[in-house]
Parts: C-alpha cells; structure tokens; sequence
C-alpha cells in the first residue's frame, strides 16, 4: 500500500527547505535537534477543497481502493476538509451509471454509530478483520442530503479549544 502525506495549511505558512519532482522537505526545530520531514506536497493557506481534491484524485488514480485520512489537533480544521473532500467526490462519481452507495459510521465515547440510520447503535466484533453488523449503505440520489444526514447525526462536544468539535472518528466508504 502506497502512503502519500500531504499537510493542509490553516493559518500561517510552513517554510519548504528543499522540494523535488516528488514532493518536499521540511525541517522541524525542536528542543534537541532539527528534524527533517518528508512530504508529498504542501497546501497553503487558502487552497480549496475542490484543488485538493483535484490532486488527491490525480494521485489516487492509479490505485483500486483509496483511504484519505485526516488528523492534527482539536479546531484544526479536519472535518471541514473531509466533509469538502467526500462532497467533491460524491460529485465526481454520482454520473456513474451504476450508481454509487455509502456508509457511514462514527466511533464516540467506545460506541459504533451509523451515521446513516439515526445514529442506531451498531454491534462490533474484532476478529481478524472488523465485523460491523447492521450497517446501513445508502445509494447516494441527492448529494446535500447525504451531507446533511452527516450534519445532523455527527456527534458534537464542546472542547477548551474549540466549541464544537467531533470528539469521534467518523469512517466513511463509498462503493461504485
């Protein structure tokens, strides 16, 4: 499996120290030494979901299944790049003659969610591979009602550094 890094800027900028054909490095003080990172690319401030999503799916072309995942700190701005992220790619795959479905599930607080069926309490076994049972997949018709349906049954708690934040990781899989 291929891992590409790629860092989504919200405020201020990282300083690029080198950059090649196939990504960049940065160099990170700490209280020891400087580190050096490497990543596939940088995106700076302002850059929009839709750019994004442009160059992750000029990336991802090459390869049968693809995971995006998102992480960094409480206000950082995770979900609202998800949430651009699966609204431009329910867009690029809703003219499917096929069609195309969804699920949806959240983990908060130790319990499995589905986002897609009122937040109804899913059963999990952990075997060699996760068993989710009862997990509703939705075929996605109308894409603002996917995106409101997330809206309404994601979980939400107040942080101290930010008011509204998840606290739950929420997976999604979209099947064309």
């Amino acid at each position: 499996m291929v891992f590409n890094v790629y860092v989504r800027v919200k405020d201020g900028n990282i300083p690029i120290h080198a950059r090649t054909h196939k990504g960049c490095v940065i160099k990170v003080p700490s209280k020891t030494k400087e580190l050096s990172c490497y990543l596939n690319d940088i995106w700076p401030e302002g850059t929009t979901n839709p750019a994004i999503f442009n160059k992750l799916l000029e990336k991802s072309s090459i390869h049968r299944d693809n995971y995006w995942v998102a992480f960094g700190y409480t206000g950082s701005g995770k979900s609202y790049t998800i949430n651009g992220l699966l609204e431009e790619l329910l867009k690029f795959f809703i003219s499917n003659p096929i069609g195309i479905s969804i699920t949806g599930y959240q983990i908060y607080n130790e319990k499995v969610y589905d986002i897609f069926n009122g937040n109804k309490v899913l059963r999990v076994w952990k075997t060699a591979n996760l068993k989710i049972t009862g997990l509703r997949t939705v075929r996605v018709v109308n894409i603002k009602n996917i995106l409101l349906q997330i809206e309404q049954y994601r979980r939400l708690a107040k942080t101290n550094m930010n008011c509204v934040s998840s606290r739950s990781h929420a997976v999604f899989t979209i099947v064309c």
